[in-house]
């Protein structure tokens, strides 16, 4: 099964006030028609408001979350949910469960700015990084209570060590590069990868131009990753529909995005397919049943 980690879709429904996987619809790179040309049988859709604007987060956040259920997706499809900034929590440790209730697999902690649970990778400095809250320690814990991977994309690295030393379940970085191939603070060191494979989590590797630099390092930072942690901590977050990509990167051509670099790179097919979805598969069996290796 091929699944990409990260799509910002339910984001463009709240931006444009509607929402659909159809054709005909330039709001959006996504369709039945480009998700199977791309030969993508699975995602999950991000719920994402703008932290920096007065809204009522708690009737939007619903109203994607009912989008997303009415949808009729394509037959043998499967769409996942996730949260993607703690602050739609709006301080609220009760919403945890509300929203892992509704279906989300993963809360991303932060995005662009500093909020309640922790600083963010994109709105820190030398002088002011907090690093992970009492009340963010507390939504760590009570994700990991209620089954809900715990993501540290977006956050900063401070903000990631403390996730990482205080979890006891697998961390994930579900759309995040490489800092040692290019450096963006978006981007996670090799100190993080490791730490992240530690606990048995991965890291999604995006299709974003700012974070990747090219459609050809997208392999490159796949392979560096697979070289520091091993083959079975990596997965695509390709960030469609949430920022510009690398030029040619698209929902149709999924697949081709990084599998034709793995090719070049002497990856076999069982391999890239552990990279297309195996190993997020294997990370969501482990989750269902409870059995989580030992660290």
């Amino acid at each position: 099964m091929t699944i990409d980690l990260h799509l910002d879709t339910l984001w463009k429904m709240t931006k444009y006030g509607r929402f659909q996987i159809a054709e005909g619809a330039p709001y959006s790179d996504v369709s039945a028609l480009r998700m199977g040309e791309g030969q993508l049988d699975s995602a999950v859709f991000a719920i994402y408001l703008a932290q920096h604007y007065e809204i009522d987060a708690e009737r939007l956040v619903g109203e994607q979350i009912d989008y997303f259920k009415r949808q009729v997706w394509p037959k043998g499809f499967t769409p996942y949910l996730a949260m993607e900034n703690g602050a739609l929590l709006e301080g609220k440790l009760s919403n945890v469960e509300r929203y892992a209730k509704a279906g989300i697999v993963y809360l991303t902690l932060t995005h662009n700015y500093n909020n309640k649970l922790g600083c963010s990778a994109t709105n820190v400095s030398a002088e002011f990084d907090t690093g992970l809250t009492p009340f963010g320690h507390k939504v760590l814990v009570e994700c990991e209570r209620l089954g809900v991977l715990v993501d540290v994309s977006h956050a900063s690295d401070l903000t990631a060590h403390d996730v990482l030393n205080a979890s006891s379940k697998p961390v994930i970085a579900s759309h995040s590069g490489c800092r040692k191939l290019l450096n963006h603070p978006r981007n996670i060191t090799d100190t993080l990868i490791g730490q992240i494979a530690k606990t048995g989590g991965l890291i999604g590797v995006p299709f974003v131009k700012k974070f990747i630099g090219s459609h050809e390092a997208i392999a490159e930072h796949i392979d560096h990753i697979v070289q520091l942690v091993g083959i079975s901590h990596v997965a695509i977050g390709s960030d469609i529909d949430g920022a510009v990509l690398v030029d040619g990167a698209n929902t149709a051509n999924w697949k081709y995005d990084f599998a034709n670099g793995l090719y070049k790179r002497g990856y076999g097919s069982d391999a890239i397919a552990l990279i297309a979805g195996g190993n997020f598969e294997r990370l969501l069996s482990q989750r269902d049943s409870g059995k989580f290796p030992p660290r």
